[in-house]
């Protein structure tokens, strides 16, 4: 298992791209990414990580302890794989393009989604709150675009939508 610890103001930077495979990640300053691929291990706040170019969440159980995810203009963050997609207290801005392909998202404790730029929906799985406090919530200030998959996304109990884009 590897662990990487990012120390308060200390900044981590990546342009070659970086396979998280094992361990954690635990970030109190900034982490800047170009091309991530979660294949395994966690992602823990309160610090930024800020995503560049293409970037897959696959295998990786989840993210805790909050922190702020933030998906750059022209970037996209395709999140795969059938498992659970756990996010503990995070903020997740988008600005570029999210694809959500496989797998339930499984907020609580205050989960965000700020949405400015394209989440396109292509499985149909469910959004919810399932670890508890407070609510999760989708923003969609861009666009939510449902395809691909037939049946329908559900955004449960504590985990409602507010929109001010296109649905």
């Amino acid at each position: 298992s590897v662990a990487i610890s990012v120390t308060s103001n200390g900044v981590l930077t990546v342009n070659g791209g970086m396979t998280h495979s094992a361990g954690a990640i635990v970030n109190n300053g900034l982490v800047q990414v170009n091309g991530l691929s979660l294949v395994g291990g966690t992602l823990h706040g309160p610090g930024p990580f800020l995503l560049s170019g293409s970037s897959v969440w696959n295998v990786s159980p989840g993210m805790g302890n909050s922190g702020s995810l933030s998906i750059s203009n022209g970037a996209d963050f395709t999140i795969a794989s059938d498992i659970d997609h756990n996010i503990l207290g995070w903020t997740w801005t988008n600005s570029g393009t999210i694809l959500h392909t496989s797998g339930r998202i499984r907020g609580g404790y205050g989960f965000s989604i700020y949405n400015y730029g394209l989440w396109q929906e292509q499985t149909d799985r469910d959004f919810n709150n399932d670890y508890g406090g407070a609510a999760s919530s989708f923003n969609n200030f861009g666009a939510f675009q449902k395809s691909v998959a037939t049946g329908g996304t559900r955004f449960l109990g504590g985990f409602p939508v507010n929109n001010a884009g296109a649905f």
